[in-house]
């Protein structure tokens, strides 16, 4: 599930700013990626990034800034976009419908809220099966791997 919020901010810059969970539903001894990313198009500062998610803990995270230069043919206008992305890697500490809540940015020194996101987290064992395919029937994939059949 993803939002993005747009606002348009002081000296015409245009800010998008998404949060976004890789899955909806995990098991307690799985991990969720929460995934944040800020485009800024003009001069807009940006910065603070802020989320609340008490009955999770980070057990890592990878950030990046991006430089995007574009030619708008309309306007015959070169631009440019910033783009920063931030992921945050949640272990959950208790089962149940759990919330990320108060997610906010600041633009040009203005809170730009995002709405809150849930997971949902089942006890050990039950959580999400792997994609169609994996380890398919017939000792094939990762779950056949080492399998030899005797009627070969």
């Amino acid at each position: 599930m993803a939002f993005a919020v747009m606002v348009r901010a002081a000296l015409g810059a245009e800010v998008q700013f998404r949060a976004e969970l890789d899955r909806n539903e995990i098991s307690i001894d799985e991990s969720v990626s929460l995934k944040f990313s800020i485009r800024a198009e003009g001069r807009a500062q940006v910065g603070g990034l802020t989320y609340e998610a008490p009955d999770f803990e980070v057990v890592n995270e990878f950030s990046g800034t991006y430089v995007e230069q574009y030619y708008d043919g309309n306007t015959g206008r070169f631009g440019m976009r910033n783009i920063e992305q931030v992921t945050k890697v949640l272990k959950p500490i208790k089962t149940g419908s759990l919330e990320i809540g108060r997610i906010r940015v600041m633009v040009n020194s203005k809170p730009v809220s995002h709405p809150d996101l849930r997971v949902r987290v089942t006890p050990s064992g039950a959580g999400t099966p792997p994609p169609r395919g994996y380890g398919g029937g017939g000792g094939v994939g990762l779950r056949g791997a080492g399998k030899h059949h005797a009627n070969a």
